[in-house]
């Protein structure tokens, strides 16, 4: 569980399943984070885009991104939002390909972890809470 005593980690969940951001959801929230959910690539640059105008650094701080999204994949994902912000935040993806390929995308786009669907939630939590950990120390 997150300390309340600390300020909350926002997750924003990119994943097109709209039942799967669900579950996550209630699952991360129950948890202790901040979570909102994007089911598109254009749906989680418009989240930065609209977190503040002049200020878009001020949106989420973990990314849990699902490379294989219909739109757009993860790698150009992460690409836009260098291009948009100074700080990329904390990115963890998620993707049921196999695995060599998931972890060389992951690597190339820099990710703090990645789970591989269909996850255990255990498994996720602890690769989110590792990430986190680093996201807090980055955005404090």
């Amino acid at each position: 569980m997150v300390d309340p005593s600390m300020r909350r980690i926002h997750i924003l969940i990119i994943e097109d399943h709209v039942d799967t951001a669900e579950m996550l959801t209630v699952i991360l929230g129950s948890e202790g984070y901040e979570v909102s959910q994007a089911h598109s690539a254009a749906e989680a640059l418009d989240v930065f885009r609209d977190a503040a105008p002049e200020q878009p650094e001020s949106g989420p701080d973990l990314l849990l991104l699902d490379l294989m999204l219909p739109d757009m994949d993860g790698s150009r994902i992460v690409q836009a939002l260098g291009r948009m912000l100074h700080r990329v935040p904390t990115v963890v993806v998620m993707s049921a390909k196999p695995l060599e390929a998931v972890k060389a995308e992951a690597r190339a786009i820099g990710a703090a972890g990645l789970v591989r669907k269909p996850f255990e939630i255990e498994t996720l939590l602890d690769t989110l809470r590792a990430a986190a950990s680093g996201a807090s120390a980055s955005a404090s």
